[in-house]
C-alpha cells in the first residue's frame, strides 16, 4: 500500500511563514485507512467455508457415490480444489478423474 500525504507543520496556513513540510507519524496512517474502506483499526478478516459437492455418477447418470469436500478461507475469495484432492476423495478409489 501508498500512502501519500502532504502534511503542513506549525503555522503553515500563514503564507508569510511558507509551508514546511514534516515526516508522516503512525497517527497520520489511520484517517487514510478509514477513507480506503477499512472500518476500524482491529478489522479483522471474516472466514467461511466453500464446499465442492462432488457426485460420481454411470453413464445413465445414476448416481453412484457423492461426498462433499470443504476448505475454510476469507470470505469473498476464491478457493479451488485441486484434482488431487477431488481424486484423493474415499469414496473415488480405484476410479480415474479424466
Amino acid at each position: 500500500m501508498s500512502v501519500t500525504k502532504v502534511k503542513a507543520a506549525g503555522a503553515a496556513a500563514d503564507a508569510s511563514n511558507g509551508i514546511q513540510l514534516c515526516s508522516l507519524i503512525e497517527s497520520d496512517f489511520m484517517p487514510a485507512l478509514l477513507s480506503l474502506g477499512f472500518e476500524s483499526e482491529t478489522q479483522q478478516p471474516v472466514y467461511a467455508d466453500a464446499t465442492a459437492n462432488i457426485i460420481l455418477t454411470d453413464a445413465a447418470g445414476s448416481e453412484l457415490a457423492s461426498t462433499a469436500l470443504t476448505a475454510n478461507g476469507v470470505t469473498g475469495e476464491t478457493h479451488t480444489f485441486a484434482a488431487t484432492d477431488i481424486q484423493a476423495a474415499a469414496f473415488l478409489k480405484g476410479w480415474e478423474i479424466l
